[in-house]
């Protein structure tokens, strides 16, 4: 395994200063795995003040010194130095009570969530690759496997629960029978879990290669309770889970095609289901927009008239959204009738944009001084916004109509 030679620097550096260095977690993953890797952290038996002085000639950071952590920056590359430790019990379901520093890597392995990162790497020493709960192997058999018993492991810190399932979408592992089982017993342990963390967890998950995996595993073990407030546990269908699959990594799109099919009664409740999860609000703004679009786009017919309120509604990029999402969704299910909607969505689309038909409210050629100048809201104003919405549906049947002198003769009617 190649490592950046800012890495290789450092592991030399603390091992010239008598201390002991490993590569670990996520980055000695991937490389087993040959997958590119941005986030390389390092195990050392010196202390964070020690790492602090070794590098005072380059940038540090105690992005969390308190649990003994360390950022070191070299030439623009940005390396985690930890402490070797073992930890006391979690009280507050997310960090140790109190940490103690070891100089044990094994030890230091043995506090680690799951075996395939639980792994330390230095290619400076002789054994190179330190693998004490045969992490390797279950990276050769695709298996998501708790260090040490399941049930400990997630009661120290329920997360591991949906992180277990993220690392199963992101590689395409399969979880080991006992790590599955007690996500069965402890899941609503992750009651006790801060919306917040949930939130980031299930952004990671939505957004990686295969979320349908991630997602079949919260159904099985009841995780998906945990994470909308579902009345009922969610059922997702083979097509549902290959159309997320298919519509790829748009966090949007896909928190949208998961609340759609797994709230076939509640989607009006959009915006209170991803407050809860704390999502910002132009996304929960996205998704309730894309959530009833979609609503829209299944059940109207495939005409002008409706592409162009579609695309008043949602925006170009929104409607094309919707568009990919549904292409998608013939294809999972392998319905014609579907595809040929979508083509002829497809081209409806295209020429509205090519003919630039007005399809926004504000492309009305008339205003609403220009309503009251022909004399009419003046004693009734609730008459100005009818006769605009009026002529904002006349203009979507025709758009050849958006004219001034068209639009102030057919609001004569409201004089």
């Amino acid at each position: 395994m190649e490592l950046p030679r800012q890495v290789v620097y450092v592991l030399q550096k603390i091992r010239d200063s008598a201390g002991q260095a490993f590569l670990v977690g996520g980055a000695v993953r991937d490389m087993l795995l040959a997958r590119d890797t941005l986030d390389y952290d390092i195990a050392s038996s010196l202390l964070p003040d020690a790492i602090e002085a070794l590098f005072k000639n380059y940038k540090t950071y105690g992005v969390g010194k308190r649990f003994g952590t360390i950022g070191v920056l070299i030439d623009d590359l940005s390396i985690e130095v930890t402490t070797m430790r073992s930890e006391d019990k979690y009280t507050d379901s997310r960090h140790p009570d109190n940490v103690h520093y070891v100089d044990d890597i094994e030890k230091d392995l043995s506090r680690r969530d799951f075996t395939i990162n639980a792994i330390a790497y230095n290619p400076l020493t002789s054994s190179r690759l330190i693998d004490p709960f045969k992490g390797k192997a279950d990276l050769e058999d695709g298996i998501i496997k708790t260090v040490g018993d399941a049930g400990s492991r997630f009661k120290e810190d329920p997360l591991r629960m949906l992180r277990a399932l993220r690392f199963a979408s992101q590689l395409g592992f399969k979880l080991h029978s006992s790590t599955y089982n007690a996500i069965v017993d402890y899941h609503s342990l992750l009651n006790m879990i801060s919306r917040e963390r949930i939130r980031d967890e299930l952004t990671k998950l939505l957004t990686c290669q295969r979320p349908d995996l991630g997602l079949l595993l919260a159904q099985g073990t009841g995780i998906s309770d945990m994470i909308l407030p579902l009345s009922n546990r969610l059922v997702l269908t083979p097509v549902n889970l290959e159309t997320i699959r298919l519509i790829g990594p748009t966090l949007a799109l896909r928190l949208s095609a998961l609340v759609y099919y797994s709230y076939a009664d509640k989607r009006d409740d959009t915006a209170n289901m991803l407050k809860d999860l704390r999502y910002e609000k132009a996304l929960i703004s996205q998704v309730s927009k894309l959530v009833g679009g979609y609503s829209t786009l299944i059940e109207a017919g495939a005409n002008p008239y409706n592409m162009r309120r579609l695309m008043g509604n949602l925006g170009r990029d929104n409607t094309a959204l919707l568009l990919s999402w549904f292409m998608h969704e013939s294809h999972a299910n392998s319905s014609k009738d579907m595809q040929s909607k979508y083509n002829h969505l497809n081209k409806l689309m295209t020429k509205i944009i090519r003919d630039n038909d007005p399809v926004d409210f504000k492309d009305l050629a008339i205003s609403g001084s220009d309503v009251l100048a022909l004399g009419i809201g003046i004693e009734k104003p609730e008459l100005v916004g009818k006769a605009l919405e009026a002529a904002y549906d006349l203009v979507l049947h025709k758009p050849h109509l958006n004219n001034k002198r068209s639009l102030t003769e057919m609001m004569k009617q409201y004089k």
